[in-house]
């Protein structure tokens, strides 16, 4: 294809080796669709693509991610047992994501892929397409998108109607909350498989030491910046107390740099902006903070 594909496996962890722990008539070769890509280091989708296809990988299955430019290049490291395909799309919020998926539909429809997990509500448009190839699709649909402050009219017409369409589309609809689950049945009489993110121990590590932190002595807060997280009301709230905790604020905005500089301008000079953290350093942020804050309106369990 002349997609200004990138098909590699060239990368992998140091000491990473294929392994093969399943008899072959149960390995699966299962492609993942609709995220910006391993290795996750954009939001809750992409850590969840990042986990989940180690997982299966270590359990004898041959797993595919595809990976959107930019936020993947040709020389990251990731585990060399999965093969990525990075494909272009538009860098805008609102053809970004459809535009990727769209392509990454095309080429797994010629692919040797079995049976696929679509990220993303707004991928059902395209989700009974790889069922029409024998393929059987998962869709999980995260949150209630067409709630976000930041879409206009049109955008949250689009999403409530990928909304619906989620209801028929994929072969299965999956959920991450109990209160996702119960809104798609009561709403729609659509069941789902209500799968909730697990966590890991987080390793020993300082690494939250080199923002000029203390252990147990700050204040984190983790999100997207926009404004359905509610970094202003947090903001606001932690400009309100007279504490010597710092305020840690966690997360950036791709598609809106002059939103996160307008929360810059409004906060004062005990909070520390990190911009986005992923890997051991945002486990290091996590297992340190003595307080953390949560501000989301209509978000899954973000898995980031």
């Amino acid at each position: 294809m002349t997609l200004g594909m990138t098909r590699d496996a060239e990368h992998p962890l140091p000491g990473k080796t294929s392994i093969d722990q399943m008899p072959a008539r149960n390995q699966l070769k299962i492609a993942i669709l609709g995220t910006r890509g391993i290795p996750g280091r954009y939001g809750g989708f992409e850590t969840l693509a990042d986990h989940l296809s180690k997982r299966l990988a270590e359990r004898g299955h041959q797993v595919t991610v595809y990976c959107r430019k930019p936020f993947t290049t040709a020389g990251d490291v990731f585990d060399g047992r999965i093969r990525r395909v990075i494909l272009p799309s538009i860098s805008s919020k609102y053809f970004d994501t459809v535009v990727h998926t769209f392509l990454s539909v095309l080429h797994v429809l010629f692919s040797d892929a079995e049976t696929l997990l679509i990220c993303n509500v707004a991928n059902s448009p395209l989700a009974w397409i790889p069922r029409l190839f024998g393929k059987p699709t998962a869709l999980n649909v995260d949150g209630l998108d067409r709630r976000r402050r930041k879409w206009n009219f049109l955008g949250k017409s689009f999403l409530h109607l990928c909304e619906v369409l989620a209801v028929f589309t994929p072969s299965r609809l999956v959920t991450d909350a109990r209160t996702i689950q119960d809104y798609y049945w009561k709403k729609y009489g659509k069941r789902s498989e209500m799968i909730a993110y697990g966590a890991e121990p987080p390793p020993d590590s300082n690494h939250f030491e080199s923002f000029g932190l203390s252990s147990r002595r700050y204040i984190l807060y983790v999100a997207r910046l926009e404004p359905e997280n509610n970094p202003e009301l947090v903001l606001a709230a932690y400009r309100r107390l007279q504490a010597d905790w710092p305020l840690v604020v966690v997360g950036g905005n791709h598609y809106d740099a002059s939103y996160v500089e307008s929360l810059r301008a409004m906060s004062d000079s005990r909070v520390v902006f990190t911009g986005p953290v992923f890997g051991d350093g945002y486990w290091s942020l996590q297992k340190n903070a003595g307080l953390f804050v949560f501000g989301g309106e209509v978000g899954g369990v973000h898995p980031a």
